[in-house]
């Protein structure tokens, strides 16, 4: 999933402080979630609502860093250089 609101990859660093593993895609910037049988819908959608609260809250102030800053310094490269790593 995406957001068009904020930068989706605070979500991720947020759902990963409090234990989850969220997995950040790019192009577009989003993530994704392995469903097993043993996730708590409950549990995640209580996290992820208290995560988004947090990470809307506190955009006006918000510094690049975390996945954020990984993933933004990678789009900088000319892709010659990416396609040399893969």
């Amino acid at each position: 999933f995406t957001s068009d609101v904020f930068n989706i990859y605070r979500l991720k660093d947020a759902m990963s402080k409090i234990g989850w593993s969220l997995n950040p895609l790019q192009q577009p910037a989003a993530v994704n979630i392995c469903v097993t049988e043993n996730l708590d819908v409950d549990d995640l959608l209580r996290d992820l609502r208290a995560a988004v609260d947090e990470v809307k809250a506190s955009i006006p102030q918000q510094k690049i860093g975390g996945t954020e800053m990984i993933y933004k310094t990678i789009r900088m490269l000319p892709p010659a250089a990416v396609d040399e790593v893969k």
